[in-house]
Formats: C-alpha cells, structure tokens, sequence
C-alpha cells in the first residue's frame, strides 16, 4: 500500500510539473502593457529608457525590473511595480489555448479620396480580427512557443491594373463598414495568409534567440523608428540577444521577396551574344498570380550595442544594417558574420548599409528626452565629393528625431505625455543600381552611376509584404518603408498625452502634423548636380516642390509643384468591463492641403470613427 501510494504522489507531482513551468522565455512586444509600465517607472525613478530593441524575453524584463530601486519609488510605483513582477513570474502551463473575439465597426465621411489602409489613422495593423486563437507553449524556463491564427478579411480585395493600386471594401468605399464585412464572400476574401505572429524563442539567463515570424521595432520613438519600425506587418526573422544589467547586443536577420518579383525588368531578348543590344525594359507590377514562381534573395540584417552609462541616466545604442539582395540567389557568407562591419562591403550592387545613433537622457525625475540619427549616405568631408558643391555627386541621405517624454503615477492611474519631432532629408532610404546593359562584346555591362532607370529596383529600405487578394487568383507586393513610415522627405510634429487606469479605463489625445516633400518610395534615385542644366537634378533639401527624376509607379510626376501639408487631432478611449471584457473607440478628424503635391487640387478632410467590443478568454 506505501509503495502504491508512494508511486501515485510521484505521478501527480510529475503531471503537476509537466502542467505548469515557469518560462522566462516567454517574448513580449514593444506594445505589451508590462514593457510600456516598465519603461514609465524607469523614467518616474530618474533613469535612462531601458532598452528599446523589441521584443523581449521574459527574462530580459526581470532583469529590468531587478534594477529599479524599490525605496526611490512612491507607494502607487511600488504598486505598479509588484504587479509587472507578479506577472512575469507567473506560472504558464506546458500547453495553453486562448480566444479574442472582437467585433468593430468603422464610420467616416469622405468615401472617394479616403478608401486604403494608408489613409486612416487607425490603420490595418490596429484593426483586430472578428475572431483570433493563439496557441503558446511553455517546456522548463528554456522554450516557449507561440502562434496565433486570426480569421479575418483580405486587406485588399483587387487591384486597379491601370493605376496598379489596390483596393479594398474594407478601408472607406462605404460609409459604414465592419471587421465581419467580408463574410458575404467568405470564399473570396478569408484571409489565408496567416499567422503572422508564430515563432519559437529559447534561452537562459542573460540570453535569448527567436526564430519565426515576428513584428519588430527598434527605438522609442512616437512616430516611428529610423532603422526598424512596428509599421511592417511581420519579419521572418531569426533574432540574437545578449544582455546583463549595462550592455546588450543583438543580431537579427530578416528575409523579404525581391524586388524582381514585383518589378518587370526582364531584357526585351534573351539571348546574349556580341551581336545584340540590351536594354532595360521595366515596369511596376506588384499584382502576381499564384502560378508565377518567386526567385531571388533579399535579406536585411542588423546588429546594435545597447549601453547604459553615468549611473543609469543615460542611454546610447550604435546600430549597423546592411540591405543584402542577389537576383540568383547567390549568398555571400562573408557577410553573415555578426562582427561584419556591412559599410566595409564595397558591391553597391547587391548591398546598400545603414547607421544609426540613439542616445536618450533623464536630467530629473519624471522627464526623458530621446533622439536618433540615421545616416544612409554622407559624404566625408575632403574624401568625397559634396552635393551641392560638387558639379556631380551622390545625394546625403540622412535623418534624425527629437523627442521629450515625461511619465507620472497617481494615486489611481498615470499620466505619460510625449512631444516629438522628426526630420527626413529627400534621398533617405532610396538606392539606384544605376545599371545600364547595352552594347555588345566586352562592353555588354557598363556601370552608370548618373542615375537609376525607370522599372530597375534599387538596393533600398523599402521591403515588400505579400497580401494576397481575391483568394486564389493572386497576391499584392505591398511596398513600405522599413524604418520611419513616412519615408524620405518629411518634416513631422507628433504628440500624445494619455491618462489611465491600470486595467480599468485609458484616454489619449493626440495632434499631427506633417510636411512632405514630392519624394516617396518610388522616387528613382540620382547623382545630383550643383548647376542642373539638362533637366539633371540639382541638390534638394527637406520639403521639396519638384520631383526631378522619374517614378517607378507614376508616368508623369510633373504636376507635383507644392508641399503636402497633413494635419490630425482624435480622441480613444478604452473602458474594461471585465478583467476580459474592454469596449473602445477612437475619433480622428484629418486635413491634407495640396494633395498629391499637386497645388491646383482641393484640400481633402475627413471624419473617422471606430468603435469596438472584445472579448478574450
């Protein structure tokens, strides 16, 4: 009878041990409520941001928490700061399922100009899925496993072949929409390219490495990030992160389709001989079917050091990324070492490198002022030829961002606010080959630097997500920057104030206000010239009024004469019911003068509205 008893605790101790584990692996996102707390008690208690290279490991977070001085903090902090605590020490279990179910609706007054996923402030990313299952998995404190499947609409239902935008029933065609429109069509429009949030992620202590599909963001900025930004849907990305109390390093590489797969640049013959001139013959075509194979390797790849320095007050972060692309696949595995330095590998042709600095300071209590630069192409002075002094030289293209935050608890919730401002020089981000294939023999293969042709991609930080549309007939390349995501040429004003309640009730306002240029993402790169002269570009500063070079989508840039000016205030507001039960709502109003940067248009307004109920359990 002992041994029988003996046998049966020694069972139930092991189901108990294989039903529940604490996993400090466990990755959280830039966004989660217990990263954003963290970071608010961080500057409530005088210190630096702490690092800003999302995501994190559960671990990773401890070991921020571990470093806030419980006694610097007001009875509210210390609450706040047991409750971050408690939930990342949490026990998972083994295996768990969850369910989101949400219903939105979505109301606004200009349905002829505001119809894509670009024109709301709150976009596609925001938006949640009528119904969502997320499945993690937990093994010991080493592995965890996460992947969510959201059944929702397709972003875009088609695509205009004359014009080669998409469109959408989704974003604005009616007045009044909702995340269930697509039902109606069920077959058509389900969504199938899904999850685009699964990975696995293992580590210890002071380490942690992810593999999967992942959204990423690097940096605290408001409005966006230089190098990496939450705008991009998902990464397929493979992520290693070293980190202890005062430094931290990541490498992280993330695959993307290239750019001949959404750009028709075949040869108008096929057949190379000395007899036959070859030119480029390019177009923008980002509407595929699905019996067309893809080829090509495009890979971004970045590592970033993290330091803390003078007692926790201040933050600095060195960050390097090359845009690796070959169009047969070809891998150089010389640039796969995480000690490269990418701007040492001299083949513009199938690379272009990226600089970042962040340096973030809290002077006092309360107060947090943050800034990066980016710098794409600079000319060192006395080395290389400057734009604008130069008679012929390569464009600077650079950016920075300024920012003051200041975060307050209260007695019952928190007030954060934040103002920000940001600048983006024209050429920011954009790279031509600047190849030309003509001539015959020897000389099949010239280089010309002068600029990039029409329908010839460059190696740039523009990366395409595939979204399919009209479910089994095609699939949309939807191009987006891959760091700030409103690209080159911009001068942006942003801020937000926000009151809440921990798990009971938040308000936020927030105020926008843009200046961009004739640059976008489609813009063809150039050499640009101190005296134009045969329609060459001259050197160009942050907003511009022309558009000198062509434009891979648009065949006549022409009327682009003015500024754009943007401007947007709204309101949400979140309310939870229940510990599972939350309604919210957001209103914006948005003014756009000189759309188009064309002058001799009307300006456009609009009134959006959304409003929602989710459920999760």
């Amino acid at each position: 009878m002992v041994k029988k008893r003996v046998l049966l605790a020694c069972v139930f101790i092991s189901i108990h041990l294989l039903a529940w584990s604490n996993s400090f692996q466990k990755i959280y996102t830039h966004s989660s409520d217990i990263y954003k707390t963290i970071q608010h008690l961080y500057i409530s208690s005088g210190k630096a941001l702490p690092s800003s290279s999302a995501p994190f490991s559960g671990e990773e977070l401890l070991m921020m928490v571990q470093k806030i001085n419980h006694f610097s903090l007001h009875q509210h902090e210390q609450q706040l700061l047991k409750e971050v605590v408690s939930l990342l020490q949490k026990e998972q279990k083994v295996v768990s399922f969850s369910l989101e179910t949400s219903l939105e609706a979505y109301l606004h007054s200009n349905t002829t100009h505001f119809v894509d996923k670009n024109d709301w402030i709150r976009g596609a990313n925001q938006r949640l899925a009528p119904l969502k299952l997320i499945l993690e998995t937990s093994i010991g404190e080493s592995l965890y496993g996460y992947s969510e499947l959201p059944f929702q609409g397709l972003r875009y239902a088609g695509v205009d072949t004359t014009t080669q935008k998409p469109f959408s029933d989704l974003y604005g065609k009616h007045t009044l929409t909702t995340n269930l429109t697509f039902i109606s069509e069920l077959d058509r429009q389900l969504d199938m390219s899904v999850p685009q949030r699964a990975f696995v992620a293992f580590g210890s202590k002071h380490w942690s490495a992810q593999i999967g599909r992942e959204n990423i963001s690097w940096g605290s900025a408001l409005s966006g990030n230089l190098l990496l930004s939450d705008s991009v849907s998902y990464h397929n990305v493979a992520r290693f992160t070293a980190f202890t109390p005062k430094f931290k390093y990541t490498f992280l590489t993330s695959f993307f389709p290239h750019p001949k797969n959404y750009y028709d640049y075949s040869l108008s013959d096929g057949v190379i001989d000395d007899s036959t001139t070859r030119e480029w013959d390019g177009t923008y075509q980002p509407m595929r079917y699905q019996i067309e194979s893809i080829s090509g390797l495009r890979m971004f790849m970045a590592h970033r050091l993290e330091w803390r320095l003078f007692n926790e007050k201040v933050g600095f972060a060195l960050s390097e990324a090359i845009m690796y692309q070959s169009e047969d696949n070809t891998l150089d595995l010389a640039i796969l070492s995480p000690s490269m330095i990418f701007h040492n590998y001299y083949i513009k042709a199938n690379a272009n490198s990226i600089i970042t600095l962040e340096l973030d300071y809290t002077p006092i209590k309360h107060l947090n002022i943050y800034s990066q630069i980016a710098i794409d192409e600079f000319a060192v002075i006395g080395a290389e030829k400057a734009p604008g002094v130069a008679s012929s030289a390569e464009p600077n293209a650079f950016g920075f961002i300024l920012g003051i935050h200041t975060a307050h608890v209260t007695h019952k919730g928190r007030i954060t606010a934040t103002v920000e401002g940001a600048y983006t020089n024209p050429y920011l981000y954009l790279r031509g080959l600047g190849y030309e294939y003509r001539g015959s023999g020897d000389d099949v293969r010239r280089y010309d630097e002068q600029a990039q042709q029409k329908g010839v991609p460059g190696v740039n930080f523009i990366v395409a997500v595939k979204e399919h549309f009209s479910n089994g007939y095609g699939i949309y390349y939807d191009e987006q920057f891959l760091g700030y995501p409103y690209g080159p040429d911009a001068l942006v004003l942003n801020a937000h104030i926000s009151y809440d309640v921990p798990r009971k009730w938040s308000i936020t306002g927030s105020l926008f206000y843009m200046m961009h240029g004739t640059h976008d993402q489609w813009t063809l790169w150039s050499r640009v010239y101190s005296d134009p002269g045969e329609s060459k570009p001259p050197y160009h500063s942050t907003p511009t009024t022309t558009h000198d070079t062509e434009n891979h989508r648009y065949d006549d840039v022409s009327d682009r004469n003015a500024v754009s000016h943007t401007f947007s205030i709204g309101l949400q507001g979140e309310y939870n019911i229940l510990s599972s039960l939350k309604v919210y709502g957001e209103v914006d109003y948005v003014l756009i003068v000189n759309p188009g940067n064309n002058s001799s248009r009307s300006n456009l307004s609009d009134i959006q509205l959304t409003a929602g109920i989710s459920y999760a359990f």
